[in-house]
């Protein structure tokens, strides 16, 4: 995280910020985990009247070193020209597109922006949700590109025999969980959606 010299004026706005703000309602639907979520416009919507009359300011935007993986940057900014300059987001597209990416993005963008202002944006899964891989931080400010690619490998018999017993283990709705992976069925599963398919059954088990 990078600062200016002083950060005095600041933080005292934002703590009056906070103190003004509520939490965002949640009402769009994670079909995977049955949970509730506010989208991203809906907490821009709520925070922005607050921060006008608190002379603050957020500066989100993405970048990628390989377009895979996508970094989220947001600087807290005051009117006096102190700011904060957070560790970027960073996290995994589950489709390697441009809409893949957008949704990553839109994730990362609306995760950091409550973080910084205290708010809940989505209901509590339990830790459902958690990645148990590390975010990788990178520092380049380039923004997102995308590399032409050979189809991805789909995950062999004994990988798809796996994710349907963690689907029973875990008693899924599995429609549910098919819809929230965009497959037709678990076979289709491609080895970048089998990795992380995997990492939210063996939580949603533990």
């Amino acid at each position: 995280m990078e600062k200016s010299e002083s950060i005095k004026n600041l933080t005292a706005a934002l703590a009056k910020a906070q103190s003004a703000l509520s939490n965002a309602k949640n009402t769009a639907d994670n079909p995977f985990y049955k949970s509730r979520y506010a989208p991203l416009g809906d907490v821009l919507d709520l925070i922005r009247p607050v921060l006008a009359k608190n002379d603050l300011s957020v500066v989100q935007y993405p970048s990628s070193q390989d377009g895979k993986a996508v970094s989220i940057h947001t600087m807290l900014i005051h009117a006096s020209g102190e700011y904060i300059d957070f560790d970027p987001l960073t996290l995994t597209a589950e489709k390697i597109t441009p809409q893949g990416a957008g949704a990553a993005i839109t994730y990362g963008r609306r995760y950091t922006v409550s973080g910084i202002f205290n708010i809940a944006s989505e209901d509590d899964d339990d830790g459902n949700g958690l990645e148990s891989k590390k975010p990788v931080t990178y520092k380049s400010k380039q923004p997102v590109t995308y590399k032409s690619k050979q189809p991805a490998k789909k995950i062999n018999p004994e990988q798809a025999n796996e994710i349907s017993n963690l689907l029973k283990q875990t008693k899924s709705n599995i429609p549910n969980f098919l819809k929230y992976y965009h497959l037709t069925k678990v076979e289709d599963m491609t080895e970048s959606v089998y990795e992380r398919a995997e990492r939210d059954l063996m939580s949603k088990l533990k």
